[in-house]
């Protein structure tokens, strides 16, 4: 999955609810501690249960700002922490912002709906300016014989993931029978729904979750298993996850 470099500071705090008294510094250093899982559901737990009363309805639609993006992650988040259990809300913008980030026309630098990133040789990322855009472009690289594609806001993997998104527009697809021939057009448009995007990154890291048993683990496993790149993955995603409340 795309990993790209910071190009100037964070620009502003999300707007998750900070009720805890914990330190943004704090949460920053449990990350990257050897007891971070722990400590981390605790603090999960103990934000979940604060912030309760302050949520508010779900985003369904709209024309993409930054502030409508950090909206679809805290919403989508809560969802999914409501239902059982979940990856904090902060920690998933965290990683998404790692895999899409992008310029918006205010200034602001943000994960991207619309972003691409081919992994053959000598192609690397796109950003589209629309979905259609976006779709147009990734069903041609699949004509043109592309199988591994990152896509939308949280750059989730057509190989390795791409039957997520069939199973959750109702398709039930093993894994090793979804080849890139077999996604249809709803497939990638619905892929790059940011709502759809952050739910299926959200899944993924909850699976690496159950597997490692590790939090900080699952957030490297989004990006390789290999330990330099995973190690140097979390060391980004930390460094965005502190730079959002400096």
């Amino acid at each position: 999955m795309l990993v790209k470099p910071m190009h100037r500071a964070y620009p502003g705090r999300l707007s998750f609810c900070n009720k805890t008294g914990f330190s943004n510094a704090f949460f920053h250093v449990l990350l990257m501690s050897a007891r971070a899982p722990i400590f981390l559901f605790l603090l999960w737990s103990v934000t979940h249960h604060a912030c309760a009363a302050s949520r508010h309805t779900p985003l369904i639609s709209y024309s993409p700002s930054l502030s409508d993006i950090r909206t679809v992650f805290v919403e989508q988040a809560w969802r999914d922490i409501d239902s059982g259990g979940g990856v904090p809300p902060e920690l998933l913008y965290a990683v998404c912002y790692t895999e899409s980030q992008y310029r918006y026309p205010t200034g602001d630098i943000g994960p991207w709906p619309y972003t691409v990133y081919d992994n053959r040789p000598g192609a690397g990322p796109r950003y589209f300016a629309s979905k259609a855009q976006a779709v147009d472009h990734v069903m041609q690289s699949l004509n043109e014989g592309a199988v591994s594609l990152d896509i939308g806001l949280c750059q989730i993997n057509l190989y390795w993931h791409g039957h997520r998104i069939k199973e959750k527009r109702g398709i039930p697809t093993a894994q090793s029978s979804v080849v890139a021939a077999s996604f249809t057009r709803d497939d990638i448009d619905s892929l790059f729904d940011p709502v759809m995007n952050v739910d299926i990154a959200a899944d993924v890291l909850k699976a690496f979750w159950q597997e490692s048993d590790s939090l900080v683990e699952a957030v490297g496993y989004y990006h390789n298993r290999r330990p330099s790149k995973k190690i140097a993955y979390q060391q980004t995603v930390s460094s965005h996850l502190g730079r959002m409340y400096e």
